[in-house]
C-alpha cells in the first residue's frame, strides 16, 4: 500500500485481504463513479480476484466492459469463472526445486553471497482482462 501512495497513479485501490465484503463493495463503488473510464484491478492472489469480481457483480461493474480484472497464481478455479480469469501464472515447480539448491548451496557455502535465480512468470490472458 505504502508503495502505491508513493506513486503516481491517480486513484488506486489496495484490495487487502482483511477487508470484509461490505467493505469491499464499498471501496469498489466509491471507486468506480455511475459512469467513467475503464480501469484496471490487479488482485494480489486469484482467491481476492474471485472475491472482487463478485463484488463488482454486486455493485453493478461489469468486467470486462468497464473493469479488467486480472489475478495472481493461475489457480484451477479461475478458468471456471464468468468471465474466465486473467492470470500471472507462476513457475512454482522451478521456484521449489531452486529454493532447495539455493538452501543446499547455502549451507554448503555458509560465506558465499546470496545469487540470484531470475525465474520467468507467464500471463495468462482470459476474458476478464
Amino acid at each position: 500500500q505504502a508503495a502505491l501512495l508513493e506513486q503516481t497513479v491517480p486513484e488506486a485501490i489496495c484490495c487487502l485481504s482483511g477487508l470484509k465484503d461490505n467493505e469491499l463493495r464499498e471501496s469498489l463503488q466509491a471507486f468506480f463513479p455511475a459512469s467513467g473510464p475503464r480501469t484496471g484491478i490487479f488482485a494480489h492472489n486469484d482467491v481476492c480476484a474471485l472475491r472482487v469480481l463478485s463484488a463488482l457483480r454486486d455493485v453493478g461493474v461489469s468486467v470486462p466492459e468497464r473493469a479488467v480484472l486480472i489475478g495472481f497464481d493461475d489457480t484451477f478455479m479461475g478458468r471456471y469463472l464468468h468471465p474466465a480469469l486473467t492470470s500471472v501464472s507462476q513457475p512454482i515447480p522451478d521456484m521449489a526445486r531452486e529454493a532447495v539448491a539455493c538452501l543446499l548451496a547455502r549451507m554448503e557455502h555458509p560465506l558465499r553471497p546470496p545469487a540470484d535465480c531470475p525465474l520467468h512468470a507467464a500471463l495468462v490472458i482470459r476474458e476478464s482482462g
